[in-house]
């Protein structure tokens, strides 16, 4: 049976704003989705409760977004230069992970095309995003520097 379910999973999935924050944008738009929290042990656990249940799509948060990339059946260039998935879905039959960390911010990068004169880009820290941030400048063709105090 399809259903126009989405998700969000991870462990813990519980505290996650996004089925309130996706709802709202879902409603405000009158489509007929539905999105929910998908609590699992395991990246493995949630990729069969999302094909169980036929889910549209699902987004991936820790400590998912490297365990789930092996019960896919495709990744997209961005999940592959991240080696990390935070957004799943069936497309021609197959299961795609995508990484859209990237994606937004290169199209918030797009948005400011003085920042993209000088070819350069200085990424300040070196938290959860940073790895994004880096991909995002290096596919908009920027010289990528990062100063963080974490050498690695």
């Amino acid at each position: 049976m399809s259903r126009n379910i989405l998700a969000v999973t991870g462990n813990p999935a519980l505290h996650s704003l996004s089925p309130v924050l996706m709802n709202a944008a879902i409603k405000a738009n009158n489509i007929d989705f539905r999105y929910l929290r998908l609590p699992a042990l395991s990246a493995e656990e949630a990729m069969q409760t999302f094909k169980m249940l036929d889910f549209k799509g699902m987004n991936v948060t820790a400590p998912f977004k490297k365990d789930i990339m092996q019960f896919l059946d495709c990744l997209t260039p961005n999940a592959k230069k991240a080696d990390a998935v935070n957004c799943v879905y069936m497309r021609d039959g197959k299961y795609w992970g995508d990484n859209t960390d990237i994606t937004g911010v290169e199209l918030s990068i797009r948005q400011f095309p003085e920042f993209l004169s000088d070819g350069k880009m200085l990424v300040i820290g070196s938290g959860g995003a940073t790895n994004a941030v880096i991909i995002a400048g290096q596919n908009l063709g920027l010289r990528v520097t990062v100063c963080a105090r974490n050498q690695q």
